[in-house]
Order: C-alpha cells, then structure tokens, then sequence
C-alpha cells in the first residue's frame, strides 16, 4: 500500500525501483530548522552503482499550522546509470526537481499540464529530446533550456514556477508528455483513486480505505494485488 512521504531520502548502491506519493504539507519529525535555509529535498533518491526508476505523485493540498512544508518543494533523482522518473501530478505550488544521471540516460515523463522550465546539461554532440509544445530558449554548448507556458507568467525575477533540471554528461536526455488518456494519473478533483488519496489524508484512516487503496495501486500498476496489497 501507498502511504504518503515527505523528506524522505533513499541512498543505496543498488538499484532504486517504486512509487511514492509525496504531501510536502506532511509533518515530519525532527523538523526542519527553519523553512529559509532548509536544503533537505522533500524527495531524494540516489543510486551510486545502479539506476532508479520512479513513479511519483504530488499532492497538493493547503496545510495547517503543523505544516514543515517550505515554499518550493524539491525533488532529487541521481544515479550511476539510467534515472526513469515518471511524474503523475505535480500538486499546485513551486516546485524544483533536478534529476542526473553519471553514465547513463534520463527520462522525465511529465503530467500534459505541465507549465514550466526544463533545463538540460549534457554532451555538446547530443541534442535533447524535448516535447513540440515547448518553446526553445537557448541551445549552447549542451545547455538547453526550454519553456511551456504563458509567457507573462515571468515575474521581476524570472521564472519561479515548475522547473526542471536534467544533467546527463554520457548518456541522453528524453522529457516526454503523457500520452492521453494517463491511466495511472491521480486526479484528486473526482476520480475514485484521489477520492481514496483524500480520505488517507485523514490521521487515522479506516481499514476499508487502507484495503480499498492497495488494490486500487495495485491495478494500476497492472498486476493483480497479492494478500499483502489489499490486507485490511
């Protein structure tokens, strides 16, 4: 079953493979010092001999005064081989995510609501693949940076909505959009599985909806839910 993260960090030498549902609005305990000079990224993943492969989702969703959630949520992808990152929702406020790869590629599947920059760094002889819909800023020396979205969006001091940083100095770099439909896509607005995402917010969530959401994760995923997934 999923439960909701955040600043959780996972560093291994193996390989990283699953799925999280990341609420920056999550109390965590210690907190943070203060929220100015917290480093600490709500999501960190890290391989140092292997590749990570993710499915994450981003809630939201308006805190209460317990809330250790900072104005931009951060997100970090780094590994020795291949970074697969794909990204169901991206909640509603600022968000920073960098995803690198040593050796190998990066793909970076993002919501077909995306407004933001991407950023690219990698071999000057390797040229990016970067969705129609977004608009080429500059392309020098294997730096790119690329923009969707509406323009008047930039403030006094630039750009301080969505952005996306992808480093990949050996390998390649995809950003692809869901294809439509996006069947996994947590639609918290009405569909059932963000019906269930809601009521988990709850401190004590039932055990209905504790059964209810291992299945409904382990359909999605397209694979049957073993006695573990749907276990009251």
């Amino acid at each position: 079953m999923l439960g909701r993260v955040n600043m959780l960090s996972v560093s291994k030498s193996g390989s990283i493979l699953g799925s999280y549902i990341l609420d920056p609005m999550l109390a965590t305990s210690p907190p943070p010092k203060s929220q100015a000079d917290r480093s600490q990224p709500n999501l960190r993943l890290a391989s140092t001999e292997s590749f990570v492969d993710a499915d994450v989702w981003v809630l939201g969703f308006q805190g209460g005064s317990g809330s250790t959630a900072s104005s931009t949520t951060l997100m970090d992808f780094a590994a020795q081989d291949m970074v697969t990152v794909r990204l169901h929702s991206l909640g509603s406020g600022p968000c920073t995510i960098n995803a690198h790869s040593a050796h190998g590629d990066v793909v970076f599947i993002i919501p077909r609501d995306f407004i933001g920059l991407v950023r690219t760094s990698s071999a000057s002889d390797r040229t990016p693949v970067i969705p129609k819909r977004f608009s080429t800023l500059s392309e020098v020396h294997g730096e790119g940076v690329y923009f969707v979205g509406d323009w008047t969006s930039f403030g006094p001091d630039g750009w301080v909505g969505p952005t996306l940083h992808i480093k990949a100095p050996q390998g390649n770099i995809t950003v692809k959009f869901w294809k439509a439909p996006d069947t996994n896509h947590v639609d918290i607005n009405g569909s059932a599985f963000g019906l269930f995402l809601l009521l988990l917010m709850l401190p004590r969530p039932p055990a209905w909806i504790r059964w209810g959401l291992g299945t409904l994760c382990a359909l999605e995923k397209g694979f049957e839910p073993t006695a573990a997934d749907t276990a009251p």
